[in-house]
């Protein structure tokens, strides 16, 4: 009954892409490799459909998330090498995931929270402020998946903490 609301009514002839029916493309994005091959994959598809969507935007944030864990592991034990693959890798991973849904604030957010992580202050900045914006403006929903007034106040803490954080570098 979800998927008849979205499709006829919310936003006719276009269903939000389905995680099952994605799997094989979001597996691709364990490898650095691989999220070339998918960015590959959307531009083509978006040829032929501008607005597709090839999977669910939570889907590569989680996915995207498991690889800053997996860099914060690496960092804890020394391994400075293998984390900074594993941030240069969730940084293609989020930007990725923004060329999907570029309306996203979250998607913004965390592209943003990993260029922090890398160093690259403007860039943070850059994103950090855009996300904030989009919050603020009530433009678009603040992600593909969640609009809550709760869920906006989580990602408004967490770019204004960010921002202090850049300030504080200044």
């Amino acid at each position: 009954m979800d998927w008849l609301v979205t499709t006829l009514i919310k936003t006719p002839g276009h269903a939000p892409a389905d995680a099952l029916a994605s799997a094989a493309i979001l597996n691709q994005l364990w490898t650095s490799e691989g999220v070339a091959r998918v960015k590959q994959q959307l531009m083509e598809a978006r040829q032929r459909d501008p607005q597709v969507q090839l999977w669910p935007e939570v889907n590569v944030d989680i996915i995207g998330e498991d690889h800053v864990r997996e860099g914060e592991s690496e960092r804890k034990a020394g391994q400075l090498r293998e984390a900074k693959m594993q941030i240069d890798t969730v940084i293609e991973i989020f930007k990725l995931n923004l060329l999907a849904y570029p309306d996203s604030a979250d998607a913004h957010y965390n592209l943003a929270d990993a260029y922090l992580e890398n160093g690259q202050k403007d860039l943070a900045r850059q994103y950090t402020e855009k996300a904030l914006a989009m919050i603020d403006s009530h433009k678009a929903p603040l992600s593909s998946w969640s609009d809550t007034e709760q869920r906006r106040a989580e990602i408004r803490s967490g770019v204004q903490d960010t921002l202090k954080e850049l300030n504080a570098a200044h």
